[in-house]
């Protein structure tokens, strides 16, 4: 009945909505506020059942409240899933409105995710946005990011002041839906400051608004903290209540993952306690819920404590039994740190394993072990190092693509500009030859707009028609003389019409040339000969063709060539 009412709901937003985008932005964002994921999420994935009705705009906002949603319930692999997507799309957004939205659920969801890196590219995007717009909900959410980002850098002083800045927000502003989470996120700060008696005050205030607003998702969280801090004050039996009640309302809440986290809290606590037995309980009840919601990190967690409470228990097949859980999960994992944890884990387990049968090469043993741990170290290196080369061959190549569309954008621009030109100034000259009237002199002493329209195209025409820019002789000089005009005449017209100056403009044209005859030479794929490109398009030296190539594209000529070929080739 409840999904039907939901469906209902639905089906009459999407009428509703459908023609109203502003109206149709702040109804998912208010379901978001008031933590109404299940309807955010099939309103959504109504809009996404027919991904070929909506443009790529629509459909990169889209995805990015199914991203934000997803978020919200703690399926984090899936939200990254969506918010790629969303990105990929995100070029073809012309509302500045979604497309903040869009960067708002990427700053999250990287974050969340680990991925610090992109998780500030794309909150910077967002909080320079919100500034601009004057968007104090916006604002607030970039406040939060930053301190979330500056909390898993270790700077915990910055992230303090963020969620500080983030709290006042939502108090002046009256977001009463944000109290929770903003006194929630300020304990953290605190604890990771070693504040713990103020943020034992923020966490209580946070789990009395959450109790209030229903919020039991972040009441579970809220108690989970607090129990950090009963175990950095040895205060054991304080945080065994802590990560109970934190565990019953996960089982309210039904959410499996959020209990195998909790159990993993408790197997924590009582393997400090050293309660072998007990952690094998609460392993065992960990791994269940993790069956029905698999999260491969924690589960790796889990199966250590497994393997030293087995062991601690004089059990080693069953410690066995969950090295081979380890390897089997080797073929799944993709984070890198949790990839090297699992090998540190399994080359333990390997020499674990033949103690069991082999008691008297102890030595030996502890040799292959050091050994194994070195071989690791290198090989981890060695992949970071690769990881790195890649990452930064792949955004030079990003950038090269922006740089090459941003200059042919330019030509188009410039090709539109001078046939503007022209026409305007054809039409003032038919102007003038039809209201001149007899006796009236140009006055030479000043530069109209007209007249300097008319010269800067006389001085294109008489570059380009007789292809003067070829000449590495060519000077002001010699325009000024052809023209029978003043120096000041073509100052002022190359400025106004051209680029700064008419060594710029000389420039442009002379790369305009290099451009194409690059261009004809791939085309009837012949080599290209850098050396005879800038002696052909006027250039004296390679120094001065390659400064100016990039100065003006900005790439280099042989990265253009690159460039040029890949569009070529579709």
């Amino acid at each position: 009945m409840k999904h039907l009412c939901i469906l209902l709901l639905t089906f009459m937003a999407l009428h509703l909505l459908a023609n109203n985008p502003a109206a149709e932005y702040e109804y998912l964002r208010r379901l978001m506020r008031e933590n109404k994921t299940d309807s955010a999420l099939t309103y959504v994935d109504g809009r996404l059942g027919n991904p070929d009705r909506l443009e790529k705009g629509q459909l990169a906002y889209y995805q990015s409240v199914k991203s934000t949603a997803l978020l919200h319930v703690g399926r984090f692999e899936e939200s990254l899933f969506f918010t790629r997507l969303a990105l990929q799309n995100s070029p073809e957004v012309s509302d500045s409105a979604a497309l903040s939205e869009i960067w708002k659920s990427a700053s999250h969801t990287y974050n969340r995710n680990g991925k610090l890196d992109s998780a500030l590219l794309y909150t910077r995007l967002l909080y320079g946005y919100a500034r601009r717009a004057n968007d104090v909900r916006m604002t607030y959410s970039a406040l939060v990011s930053l301190g979330n980002i500056h909390l898993q850098n270790q700077q915990f002083e910055l992230s303090l002041e963020f969620y500080r800045e983030a709290l006042n927000i939502s108090i002046t502003n009256n977001f009463k839906g944000n109290l929770p989470a903003d006194y929630y996120n300020l304990g953290l700060a605190q604890f990771t400051n070693k504040l713990y008696s103020q943020a034992l005050t923020s966490y209580d205030k946070a789990a009395m608004l959450g109790l209030e607003q229903n919020n039991l998702r972040l009441v579970a969280r809220v108690y989970g903290s607090i129990a950090d801090i009963m175990e950095a004050q040895n205060r054991l039996d304080e945080q065994s209540k802590y990560l109970k009640k934190a565990n019953q309302l996960a089982a309210q809440l039904q959410d499996k993952r959020l209990l195998a986290m909790g159990c993993s809290n408790l197997m924590h606590l009582h393997l400090k306690k050293g309660e072998y037995s007990k952690v094998i309980e609460y392993g065992d009840q960990a791994l269940s819920y993790l069956k029905e919601q698999p999260l491969v990190q924690l589960e790796i967690n889990i199966d250590s404590m497994m393997y030293v409470s087995h062991k601690a228990l004089n059990q080693p097949e069953q410690a066995i039994l969950f090295y081979e859980a380890f390897n089997r999960l080797n073929n799944t994992l993709r984070n890198e740190e949790v990839t090297l944890r699992l090998n540190e884990l399994k080359s333990i387990y390997e020499i674990e394993k033949k103690n069991l049968t082999i008691k008297n090469q102890t030595t030996e043993l502890l040799a292959a072990q050091r050994s194994s741990r070195i071989n690791m170290l290198v090989i981890s290196v060695l992949s970071l190092l690769l990881l790195a080369l890649l990452a930064f061959k792949i955004r030079e190549n990003f950038y090269k693509r922006i740089l090459f569309r941003k200059e042919k954008e330019t030509d188009l621009q410039l090709e539109l500009m001078r046939s503007r030109l022209e026409k305007s100034l054809n039409k003032q000259e038919n102007s003038e030859n039809q209201e001149e009237e007899p006796g009236r002199s140009e006055d030479r002493d000043e530069l109209s707009p007209e007249k300097s329209q008319q010269i800067f195209t006389q001085i294109m025409e008489i570059i380009e028609t007789e292809k003067l820019y070829l000449s590495p002789e060519l000077d002001q000089k010699y325009i000024i003389k052809r023209l029978n005009t003043n120096k000041r005449y073509v100052y002022e017209s190359v400025r106004v019409h051209g680029d700064h100056n008419f060594k710029g403009l000389v420039n442009r044209l002379r790369i305009n040339e290099a451009k194409r005859i690059i261009q004809e030479r791939l085309q009837a794929k012949a080599d290209i000969n850098l050396p005879d490109v800038y002696l052909s398009s006027g250039f004296t030296s390679k120094t001065s063709f390659y400064r100016t190539f990039k100065s003006i594209t900005g790439l280099p000529p042989g990265d253009y060539v690159e460039q040029l070929e890949r569009e070529m080739r579709g």
